[in-house]
C-alpha cells in the first residue's frame, strides 16, 4: 500500500528519523567515521560527497529492497544493524586501491574522444608531432 507521496510502508519515514528512532544513528556514525578515516586530509565537501551521501544512499537503497511495512521496529533495527556491520567489515583498502588504479589508468588512456595527447592538442597533427616532439 502506498501513501499519497507514492512511498510504501516504513519508507514513508526519513532515513535520519529511522536511524535516530531505532538507536542506530550512533552505529551509523561509527561506519561513517571508519570510512572517513581512510580519507585523511579530505575536505568536508569531499567527505560529504564521497563518503557520507553514498553510504546513506546505499542504506536507503538496501531498505527499499529488503524492508517492508510489516516489519516491526526490532526487525528493522536488526536489518539496519546487520547492514552497518557488514559494511564495517568490508575491506575498504582493497576498494580504495582499485579505484585509485582505475582512475590512473583512465588518465593515461586519453580524453573522452580517445585522444591520447598529453599536451592538449586534441589529436591535431602539427609539425611538432611529426618531429617526435610533444
Amino acid at each position: 500500500m502506498q501513501d499519497e507521496d507514492g512511498k510504501k510502508g516504513i519508507l514513508k519515514r526519513r532515513l535520519e528519523d529511522i536511524l535516530f528512532e531505532l538507536g542506530e544513528d550512533r552505529h551509523m556514525n561509527e561506519l561513517l567515521l571508519l570510512r572517513s578515516s581512510k580519507k585523511k586530509g579530505a575536505s568536508a565537501d569531499d567527505l560529504m560527497n564521497n563518503v557520507i551521501h553514498p553510504t546513506l544512499e546505499d542504506l536507503e537503497f538496501y531498505l527499499h529492497y529488503y524492508a517492508d511495512s510489516n516489519m516491526s521496529d526490532s526487525e528493522l533495527k536488526e536489518l539496519i544493524s546487520s547492514w552497518i556491520e557488514a559494511q564495517k567489515n568490508k575491506s575498504f583498502d582493497k576498494n580504495d586501491n582499485k579505484e585509485n588504479t582505475d582512475n590512473t589508468d583512465k588518465k593515461d588512456n586519453g580524453d573522452k574522444n580517445g585522444n591520447n595527447d598529453n599536451n592538449g592538442k586534441n589529436g591535431n597533427n602539427d609539425n611538432n608531432d611529426k618531429c617526435g616532439k610533444n
